[in-house]
């Protein structure tokens, strides 16, 4: 008869080594033990430290929001909505869970100040027992002085052909018809000028007769590096020399947009301009009907348009949404008379013998826009919440659908240089990613915006492409149903904030007082909320989330940064954090004690396979304890036999800790101790 007691830890060792994990260790004895023949064993004694696990299912999931919290009933005038974190499915130990769960806010999409700057960390006190977790969300610091126009490459805006989906069988071709230098920010037309472009042929105030802009081959957005959107800088300059070819210029900012290949037999083009203006502002296809309009492609989010006369009238722009014709349009802004130096709308003429070069800052949602002084640095505020609040005389706030702004440059002839622009990434890493697609194996890659990932369904539905493997995103528009009712785009860019002809003044949040982030706040949905309520940013696909017990807030469905709530730290500045006043939820799985190099045999009926299992180690404790420092000892032992007709000598002995499919627990930490009692058969 013999007692063997196994420990995890080698008390003789400082340091740890691989064969002292507490779920699994092997122990060496000097001295060998010598076993009888026909000898049993059962287990004495166990004595472990038990975490739990967190088991997450494929149904659980939590909504993070990061925008501008409403007031009371102006849910049809929101500008933002949750995204959808998805932790997948699995048994966790409580340090594994909170790697997941950053894991997910940070390649989930995001804004790109907080894209990939979440973190989870187990909240513990002195002794280093677990009392929740913290999940922080940290801006990214000002754009302000940085310059990372070498840093862009170039993308046609119509990079591929398209089936242009309206039955005529017209693809539009690629508007690649430019060279861009990054070395010196100079984006060149190739081609031959435009042979025609903006005119006037009356007033050309905002709401009068339509100015036309056609010729597309010369289109491109600057990608790879998003604009900072806390104190970034847009400039660009040297239009003197697309002027000096006679032809047009509209330069801007836009979101992502990335166009699939179609399957139409006939590859007839069609010349797809970015705007129409005045009375029945829509976005054109040349010579369609107005049936035939709809979508963001060719639109820039905020423009400048300079026309080809030297008496055609320069014109602000952006996008907005006709809410009687349901299809996005480009407004004209009123940029003159506003208080500022420009006191009437400027002819093209007027616009040169004084500036050379716009300007575009961002200060948290806002846009503010200037001219650049002839041959000078200075410049003169022409658009801005300070002048105007007015719909139509300032541009719209930033929203979810537009947050990832990249520059976009249409041009008739000549070149203009992209002199500076400001963004947060300044290293390769962590990467904001561009939407792409690949002609060739049909796959696309969403970007790291929302728009670019919400925004494909109807795409992906038709057929045209799948999403790349590693990139399927968990999306909050319904799902199956494309951009249908509910849908994610539809709610923020048919928000009535961004109606065309609002005379609702806008509000800005700009940045916080405590530091240059956006003034946006973080809200967490962990359960179900009143869909009426002013905590509601959600969609249809995300009306269940049931995360609060997982995350140690049992009882609170909603978690506000401005709730004044002990569990809320750093609110209105750049860093904010939300801490548990609960331990996370935690479940003890089946567990059981394994010695894989002895002769026995037992039966595991859930694996219907032969098993070295020799115990089932029990839930609770005398004490009714669960998890913690833990201590069983057995009333009655089970002895399972060794099958060893001769004596057998014992060099070393493993133990495993193992769940039901015998796979190694990762819930144990500390020692693990059993203590073995080996006997001749009776």
């Amino acid at each position: 008869m013999s007692l063997v007691l196994a420990s995890s830890k080698q008390f003789e060792n400082t340091t740890d080594i691989k064969s002292e994990n507490p779920s699994s260790f092997t122990n060496f004895f000097r001295s060998p033990i010598e076993i009888e023949e026909d000898s049993e064993i059962a287990v004495q004694s166990v004595k472990l430290n038990r975490s739990g696990n967190v088991i997450v299912t494929d149904n659980d999931y939590l909504c993070h929001f990061f925008g501008e919290q409403m007031v009371e009933d102006d849910q049809e005038y929101r500008l933002g909505i949750s995204r959808t974190i998805r932790p997948n499915a699995g048994n966790y130990t409580a340090d594994g869970f909170a790697r997941q769960l950053s894991k997910q806010f940070n390649t989930q999409y995001a804004h790109p100040l907080i894209h990939g700057n979440g973190s989870v960390i187990l909240n513990t006190d002195a002794e280093g027992a677990e009392e929740g977790v913290k999940i922080t969300f940290n801006q990214r610091t000002s754009g302000s002085g940085t310059d990372r126009s070498g840093s862009l490459t170039a993308v046609p805006f119509f990079n591929l052909q398209q089936n242009d989906g309206f039955g005529n069988g017209g693809r539009l071709v690629p508007s690649n018809d430019f060279t861009w230098t990054p070395g010196t920010g100079v984006f060149k037309r190739n081609g031959s000028n435009a042979s025609w472009g903006l005119t006037d042929s009356g007033s050309g105030t905002p709401g009068g007769p339509i100015p036309e802009l056609a010729n597309a081959s010369c289109i491109g957005i600057l990608k790879d590096k998003p604009f900072s959107l806390n104190k970034g800088q847009c400039i660009f300059d040297s239009l003197s020399d697309a002027n000096a070819s006679g032809s047009y210029t509209c330069i801007g900012l836009t979101r992502p947009n990335v166009q699939f290949t179609g399957s139409a037999s006939s590859a007839t083009s069609i010349v797809e301009g970015p705007y129409m203006l005045g009375e029945d502002p829509n976005f054109l296809k040349e010579g369609a009907t107005k049936e035939q309009v709809a979508g963001f492609s060719g639109m820039p989010d905020y423009a400048v348009l300079i026309p080809v006369g030297g008496s055609d009238l320069v014109r602000v722009v952006q996008t907005k949404f006709d809410e009687e014709d349901e299809y996005a349009v480009l407004e004209a802004i009123t940029y003159f008379g506003l208080g500022g130096v420009v006191t009437s709308q400027m002819t093209k003429s007027a616009f040169y013998a004084s500036y050379d070069g716009v300007i575009f800052e961002a200060f948290g949602d806002e846009i503010r826009l200037m001219f650049k002084h002839k041959g000078k640095t200075t410049s003169d505020l022409v658009l801005a919440g300070s002048l105007s609040l007015k719909p139509t005389e300032c541009f719209a706030p930033i929203r979810d659908t537009n947050y990832a702004l990249y520059p976009f440059i249409n041009i008739g002839g000549g070149s203009v240089r992209l002199y500076t622009w400001s963004t947060n990434y300044m290293t390769p890493t962590p990467a904001y990613l561009f939407p792409s697609y690949s002609d060739t194996s049909k796959e696309y890659i969403p970007g790291s915006d929302m728009f670019s990932n919400e925004s494909i369904p109807n795409v992906l539905l038709g057929g045209v492409a799948r999403v790349a493997e590693g990139f399927q995103r968990d999306l909050a528009r319904r799902t199956g149903l494309g951009l249908g009712i509910g849908g994610a785009i539809e709610i923020v860019d048919q928000s009535k904030t961004l109606w065309a002809g609002s005379t609702e003044d806008f509000e800005f949040v700009g940045l916080n007082a405590a530091s240059d982030g956006v003034d946006y706040t973080h809200l967490l949905t962990l359960g179900k909320v009143d869909p009426t309520g002013d905590d509601f940013y959600l969609v249809a696909s995300q009306e269940f989330p049931n995360m609060s017990r997982k995350l140690g807030y049992e009882g609170l469905n909603v978690l506000s940064e401005d709730s004044g709530k002990a569990y809320v730290t750093g609110a209105g500045t750049k860093a904010v954090s939300f801490t548990s006043p609960k331990e996370i939820k935690k479940s003890n799985i089946s567990s059981f004690i394994r010695i894989p190099n002895l002769t026995h045999k037992s039966f595991n009926g859930a694996q219907q396979s032969l098993s070295k299992i020799v115990y089932q180690v029990p839930q609770f404790a005398n004490d009714g304890s669960e998890f913690g420092p833990l201590y069983f000892e057995a009333s009655e032992k089970t002895y399972v036999s060794l099958k060893n007709t001769a004596p057998m000598i014992l060099n070393s002995l493993q133990v495993q800790f193992v769940d039901s499919e015998e796979k190694q627990l990762d819930s144990l930490n500390g020692v693990s101790q059993v203590v073995f009692h080996i006997r001749k058969i009776k």
